[in-house]
């Protein structure tokens, strides 16, 4: 677990990560 890494997070079940062309990310659940 890398709690010290800025910009990784846990993601949801069910969720998808998408990185805008900014470079923020996003969380999309699916479905």
């Amino acid at each position: 677990r890398l709690s010290d890494d800025d910009g990784w997070k846990p993601v949801p079940v069910n969720h998808m990560v998408l990185v805008r062309e900014d470079h923020t990310v996003e969380l999309r659940p699916l479905g």
